[in-house]
């Protein structure tokens, strides 16, 4: 039987496929977070050679995730270090990992308990939703939700701010406001729920006292 050119070029392409498929992937490129987010790029055999990617974080045997090859961004996750790999999963080869040295906190639902202790009694924070750098870099924001206090439930409306504090106050309840004071001229019944450093929100254990306060946030410690 004669072979046509034709058929000798689809011959040709799927013996190519087949030898792509059975070598190593190619690494991810520029990889990187945007918006709080890590997202990278595809890499050029991705197309023939890669089935999923996989995220390791804080180490590189530490797999927290695989998604497909058709997203390129890795979603809400937590780690001091972040570790993207390309993967096929039909011939079980892994590229080399790519690592993003920056610490990633993701975005959360805050529901936190206790939050903020004072002399007139403590608040709760419920079903907060706080993003970073949204809607812009630099600014947090935060969903609707409830601030509980003195056996009273406040609604609190969705905002945002690029302050460094944002403060729930009694006197004002139904938002939080920015400022990059934390207690002064603020009352004993001002709290402060939430910091923001360049654009990531820390939670916050805020403590009122008589003569100042004391502020333990994203593991840093400062008194007023």
């Amino acid at each position: 039987m004669t072979i046509t050119p034709s058929q000798q070029s689809k011959q040709t392409k799927a013996s190519d496929a087949a030898r792509r498929r059975r070598q190593r992937p190619q690494p991810v490129r520029g990889l990187k977070l945007f918006q709080g987010e890590v997202v990278w790029e595809k890499p050029v055999d991705a197309q023939w050679n890669v089935t999923h990617y996989r995220i390791y974080a804080n180490t590189e045997n530490n797999l927290v995730r695989e998604v497909p090859v058709g997203q390129i961004h890795a979603g809400d996750l937590t780690g001091d270090r972040i570790f993207v790999s390309s993967y096929n999963q039909d011939s079980g080869l892994e590229s080399a990992k790519v690592m993003l040295s920056q610490p990633v906190i993701p975005s959360a639902t805050m529901n936190l308990g206790v939050l903020g202790m004072g002399p007139n009694g403590t608040i709760t924070l419920n079903g907060f939703t706080w993003t970073n750098n949204s809607p812009s870099g630099g600014r947090i924001a935060w969903s609707a939700g409830v601030v509980s206090y003195r056996g009273n439930s406040y609604q609190v409306a969705a905002g945002d701010t690029n302050n460094s504090y944002v403060i729930w106050d009694v006197t004002n309840p139904g938002v939080f406001t920015g400022s990059n004071i934390a207690v002064s001229p603020h009352t004993i019944e001002s709290f402060v729920v939430q910091y923001n450093i360049i654009g990531t929100s820390y939670a916050v254990i805020y403590i009122v006292g008589p003569n100042g306060a004391l502020m333990i946030a994203g593991g840093e410690r400062a008194a007023f």
